[in-house]
């Protein structure tokens, strides 16, 4: 009887899980693609580029780069070349991002880095997936 209690459960959050992970990538693709690099960093240069680098916001605003790196948007080869495991640019790093989310593991960092970037009714999003899934699960 447990155990189909908690086959029931994981098929829920599973659902929800892909579900924001579908939305989150149409609403955001894309989004997470401002980065923290080397200062002197130009796009297509492959000698500073950092494939693992952190997430930013704009210059002079709230989740600033350390000392030495600028905050920049990557496009085309460098945005492919990245291996970050938080955003949205396709369906299985926003499936980690979501479940991170989910998790409530420094989920608001995401949030602000895609407010900042994409616009600040995100929020809305993030709110929604962790008041509903996370809390929902718990209660079941």
């Amino acid at each position: 009887a447990s155990l189909s209690s908690f086959a029931d459960m994981a098929i829920f959050l599973l659902f929800f899980l892909v579900f924001f992970t579908l939305v989150g990538v149409q609403l955001f693709g894309g989004g997470t693609n401002l980065r923290c690099m080397p200062e002197g960093f130009t796009p297509g240069n492959q000698e500073l580029f950092n494939p693992t680098a952190a997430l930013c916001y704009s210059e002079g605003s709230g989740y600033a780069c350390d000392d030495g790196e600028i905050c920049v948007r990557l496009t085309g080869e460098d945005s492919r070349n990245l291996r970050a495991l938080l955003g949205y640019d396709n369906f299985i790093q926003g499936l980690f991002t979501t479940w991170y989310i989910v998790v409530m593991d420094q989920w608001a960092v995401v949030m602000f880095c895609v407010m900042e970037v994409v616009s600040p009714a995100a929020a809305i999003y993030y709110v929604v997936l962790v008041m509903g899934v996370p809390l929902f699960s718990v209660n079941l």
